[in-house]
C-alpha cells in the first residue's frame, strides 16, 4: 500500500511492476487481502482515514482481478462498531461455509469480525 498517494501498487515475485490501483484520495490504505467469495476473487482494504476529514475510516471491497471499487463499508457509521475511527488490517476468513472480515482498528486498538451475508 502506498498510503501517502492513496493507492495500491502490485509487483511480481521477481520485483517487476504490474499495476497501480487508485483509491479515493486521502483514504490512506494500509494493505490488501484477496479472497475467493462465491467463486469470485475479491480484495479488501482497510484505510486509516476517510477522504472526508473527520469522518471514520471505511473498508473498501474491490474486484480481485480488475481492482474496481465495488463497495465501501463504514463499520462505525453504518454498523455502530465502536471504537473504529482508523482501520489498519482487514483480511478475509472462511469458516464452515461462511465468509468473514477480520478487522483491526488502530488507535485505539480494537478487533472485530464482520460476517458477509449474501
Amino acid at each position: 500500500a502506498d498510503r501517502a498517494l492513496s493507492r495500491i501498487e502490485l509487483y511480481g515475485f521477481d520485483g517487476s511492476y504490474i499495476e497501480t490501483s487508485r483509491l479515493p484520495q486521502g483514504s490512506r490504505p494500509c494493505g490488501i487481502d484477496y479472497g475467493k467469495v462465491n467463486g469470485r476473487w475479491l480484495a479488501v482494504i482497510g484505510s486509516l482515514d476517510d477522504p472526508e476529514q473527520g469522518r471514520p475510516a471505511p473498508i473498501y471491497i474491490l474486484d480481485g482481478e480488475t481492482h474496481e471499487l465495488l463497495s465501501t463499508v463504514r463499520p462505525k457509521e453504518e454498523l455502530g462498531v465502536e471504537p473504529v475511527d482508523h482501520l489498519h488490517n482487514v483480511i478475509w476468513h472462511e469458516h464452515k461455509g461462511s465468509t468473514y472480515l477480520i478487522c483491526q482498528s488502530w488507535n485505539p486498538g480494537h478487533y472485530f469480525v464482520l460476517e458477509m451475508v449474501v
